[in-house]
């Protein structure tokens, strides 16, 4: 199961739930300390990664101007 957002709120509480089901995750948040801490709760076979979203969110902005004109 791919979860965003895996660190908190709702994404948290999901990455918490699909584990507890027998699921085996990938997720990601933006904070490196709360991934770490999420790596520490759901160890291995889970995976977690903290991603800085900012260059993704400016390439797609771009991409969309591009197309409307």
């Amino acid at each position: 199961v791919l979860i965003t957002g895996a660190t908190k709120g709702l994404g948290e509480a999901l990455a918490v739930k699909f584990a507890s089901l027998g699921h085996t995750l990938v997720g990601c948040g933006r904070s490196a300390a709360a991934v770490e801490s999420l790596r520490k709760q759901l160890p291995a076979p889970h995976r977690f990664d903290a991603i800085d979203g900012s260059g993704w969110l400016g390439m797609t902005s771009h991409s969309l101007k591009s197309s409307l004109t």
